[in-house]
């Protein structure tokens, strides 16, 4: 009777033991699932919290980037225009015996040429003239020959000189 009752406190002893390192484990288990479970929720935040901040520079950069093209169009429009007052209404009488309208001194086979080229749109001679002397549009078909075609400046050769337009172009095309 003695070994019977020596086996079962062993076999008790044992089961006593194995249900400790079970609930031990468990616990252990659980604790680590949550805090891994904590860790995943800290990084989610992190990386949004960095997304939102990058997506904000990059804002940020465009503003500024959009800002240094509107001062180099309006110091152009104000370099072809010298300071007319009207600077939408200004007509010249170009070298090449061709008008120059509007802030740009757009001539009417530039506006044709570009809006053919940037846009893919083919516009007559009347539509050119309306486009050079509206102040968004020729202000929106100046930014695009500027910044977005490669020797775009060339089309105002006196100011690009005077303003040094290249250099600044470049050097916000770089920021782009």
């Amino acid at each position: 009777m003695r070994d019977k009752i020596k086996r079962y406190t062993i076999n008790l002893t044992k089961i006593v033991v194995a249900g400790i390192v079970v609930y031990t484990g468990s616990v252990y288990a659980i604790d680590y699932y949550q805090h891994s479970e904590m860790e995943k929720a800290r990084l989610k935040t992190q990386n949004r919290v960095i997304m939102e901040s990058k997506e904000q520079l990059e804002f940020e950069l465009k503003e500024k980037v959009k800002n240094l093209e509107n001062e180099v169009l309006e110091s152009l429009a104000n370099c072809e225009t010298g300071g007319i007052k009207d600077r939408d209404g200004a007509i010249l009488l170009d070298t090449n015996n061709e008008m120059s309208i509007g802030r740009y001194m757009f001539q009417r086979n530039t506006v044709i040429h570009y809006y053919k080229r940037l846009y893919g749109k083919q516009i007559g001679r009347a539509d050119a003239i309306k486009i050079a002397v509206d102040k968004e549009k020729a202000t929106e078909l100046a930014r695009d020959i500027l910044f977005d075609t490669k020797l775009g400046y060339k089309n105002w050769w006196n100011c690009n000189k005077k303003l040094n337009l290249k250099t600044k172009i470049e050097i916000i095309k770089k920021l782009k």
